[in-house]
């Protein structure tokens, strides 16, 4: 959503926004508060009615905020800054939609990590707060229907190697099947996990459910399917 501000508005909407909120300094602490704040400011250093753009993202505050931005009477976009985006292969990419921990404090173990195609990055389950135990899981989301015969699962160069893990599919998000168990070696090389026949499906869930070393975290660097 920030990015396709920027890519719309330029560095100047930032730069207005900040000086705007320094100088005035506003005593909000609720985060409804602040996301009105935040909404209204948007739109009038914008100059644009940006109510559609917000509730394409979601932004659940009281419907009397995009009443405010109507009342503004300021016109909307010349163009839909919800589809606004820099990354040409955008609308082909996979998603990670749902996880059930993350390390962002104390590393980067961003769940988005396991799908970068890049096996020096990885996700790494939250263990600087609140340590999350297993099992962890991840939820993906390949934005098209695919046949695959299999996965290929790279672990991280390091510890808190993955053990037994349950792969799971789905068509809609909702409904899941599980192709099964597997277990993992205890390597960074990359290892393929072939399935019996050929599956169609949308949406992969892992679920990892111990690790090499017996302790309670887990990290997985990357997954793709073949």
């Amino acid at each position: 959503m920030f990015q396709q501000l920027w890519l719309e508005y330029g560095d100047g909407f930032f730069q207005q926004l900040h000086k705007q909120v320094r100088e005035e300094s506003p005593d909000i602490t609720e985060r409804a508060g602040k996301m009105r704040y935040f909404m209204l400011q948007a739109c009038q250093i914008s100059g644009n009615a940006l109510g559609p753009f917000f509730r394409k993202w979601g932004l659940q505050v009281d419907d009397a905020v995009y009443n405010e931005i109507t009342a503004l009477g300021l016109p909307l976009p010349e163009t839909d800054l919800a589809a606004s985006t820099d990354d040409p292969d955008w609308e082909s990419r996979w998603l990670v939609v749902e996880y059930s921990s993350q390390e962002t404090a104390a590393e980067n173990g961003r769940a988005t990590n396991l799908i970068d195609g890049d096996p020096d990055t990885y996700w790494h389950s939250r263990w600087s707060n609140s340590p999350a135990t297993f099992p962890h899981h991840i939820t993906i989301d390949m934005r098209a229907t695919a046949t695959v015969n299999g996965f290929t699962l790279t672990q991280r160069t390091g510890q808190r190697r993955v053990k037994d893990i349950e792969i799971s599919v789905s068509n809609d998000n909702a409904s899941w099947q599980s192709l099964g168990e597997f277990v993992l070696a205890d390597t960074a090389t990359p290892q393929n996990l072939d399935l019996a026949s050929a599956r169609s499906f949308r949406y992969v869930k892992v679920t990892m459910k111990s690790a090499h070393d017996g302790d309670q975290f887990a990290a997985l660097a990357e997954l793709s399917v073949y």
